[in-house]
This record gives C-alpha cells, sequence and structure tokens, in this order.
C-alpha cells in the first residue's frame, strides 16, 4: 500500500497492522449490522462496494480486499480526520454526523476510484443479480412473502427458495425471522418506543404474537430484554 491508499477488508477475513517506518495508518471499525444498512439502504444501486460486501457476507468465497488508490485525496483525508473526532469527541448527534460522513466516504471512493481499485477477483453477473433479491428483501421484509418475492423477480417459488438458501445459507422464513428480531432488539437497546410500536416495525400487528416469537428467539420477553441492557 502507498500513502493515500484505502483498503476495505469484509467481516470474516483476519487481517493484521505492520508498520515498519514513521507511517500513520488509521484502522476504522464499522460493525456489520451498521455496514448492511449503508450498502442495502443507501448506496442502493449496483456497485463495486455492494456486490464485494454481499460477496463477502453471503458467500463462501471469500475476497480479501479491495484498495483504491486516493493518492492523498485532501477530501478523504479531511472525512477520514472528522470521523475520529467525531467518535473521540461524542458531541451530540455525533452518530449521525459519524454516518453521514461514512457515506460520503464510500461515495466519493466510488465516484472518483472505483475504475483504479485494486480487486482479488472479477465481479460475476450473478452477484449483481443476488444484491437485488437480498435488498428487496431488507426493504420489504416487514410484511413480503416467498410467493411475491418469487414472482417479482420471475422465479418460481421453489427456484426463489433454493437461490435464497445458496445466497444466505439460510430458508427464507428463518431469514426473515432472523431480520425482525435484529430490527426488534435494536430499538429495545437505542430508542424507548413502546414493544406494541416495535412489533409493528418489526412486521407483527399483534403484540402478543410479536412477544411470544421474541422470547422463543432471545429466550427473554423484549421488556426483560430492554431492562438487561439498559442495566448494561
Amino acid at each position: 500500500m502507498h500513502t493515500g491508499d484505502f483498503c476495505l477488508i469484509p467481516p470474516g477475513v483476519h487481517h493484521s497492522l505492520d508498520v515498519c517506518n514513521y507511517s500513520i495508518v488509521l484502522n476504522i471499525l464499522i460493525t456489520e449490522a451498521k455496514f448492511k444498512n449503508i450498502i442495502f439502504n443507501e448506496l442502493k444501486a449496483d456497485n463495486l462496494i455492494s456486490s464485494f460486501f454481499i460477496g463477502n457476507i453471503y458467500s463462501e468465497n471469500v475476497n480479501d480486499f479491495i484498495i483504491f488508490h486516493t493518492n492523498g485525496d485532501r477530501q478523504i483525508q479531511e472525512l477520514i480526520l472528522d470521523l475520529c473526532l467525531e467518535q473521540v469527541n461524542q458531541k451530540d448527534y455525533y452518530k449521525y454526523m459519524i454516518n453521514a460522513d461514512i457515506l460520503k466516504l464510500l461515495g466519493l471512493l466510488l465516484r472518483n476510484y472505483e475504475r483504479t481499485c485494486d480487486v482479488p477477483r472479477i465481479r460475476k453477473k450473478k452477484d449483481s443479480e443476488n444484491f437485488s433479491i437480498l435488498q428487496y428483501i431488507e426493504q420489504n421484509y416487514r410484511s413480503l412473502t416467498l410467493l411475491e418475492l418469487a414472482e417479482h423477480f420471475h422465479y418460481s417459488a421453489q427456484h426463489m427458495s433454493h437461490r435464497l438458501k445458496q445466497i444466505t445459507g439460510m430458508a427464507f422464513t428463518e431469514y426473515l425471522l432472523q431480520k425482525r428480531m435484529k430490527l426488534a432488539a435494536d430499538m429495545l437497546v437505542n430508542t424507548s418506543v413502546r414493544v406494541k410500536s416495535i412489533g409493528e416495525n418489526a412486521g407483527y400487528q399483534s403484540q402478543e404474537h410479536f412477544i411470544r416469537t421474541f422470547r422463543k428467539y432471545y429466550g427473554v420477553t423484549p421488556g426483560a430484554y430492554r431492562a438487561m441492557h439498559q442495566k448494561g
């Protein structure tokens, strides 16, 4: 790597930093959940970072990295510095500022350096469709059925079920349940929204059904889960 290079490393790839001179290396960690939210809800178009991320999260064939050669791009340097300062100072609304900086950073990398970056292997056309399937689920999972998903992509329900199993390693119902429960858990920990409203946001019209499902998944009721994490 050279001065100004930005290396994107996906989850699950073991790596270490080794600097033998007076270089400065910044290691920025983004949670998988946060990065998923950015990829599916913000960077919605088919692009290098989206395909790279999907391929590594849902495929056994892992790409180790992407390196963007920014050549000391001043705008990117200032964004990264601002990210660090926001995290250290933690002023009001710092999380919103960090999210905005991350999104702008990824956008600039794609806009200015996508064509010159180093990628371990060539993207496949199938990766793009897999991304589209997962993105559609992300945007509609609160009320989506397997048949609706299959019809949207002009496949049979059986083919779509098999396709999703290949991408995620999970059945359709299992994948939706995981997404709904993670959304609910996140809202319980990070918001003061009522349990009933959280259940509705996760796609459950019945509060009793939501509570039963949540307790079966996490082993405690939503109220107990919230109390446990608030104490923590």
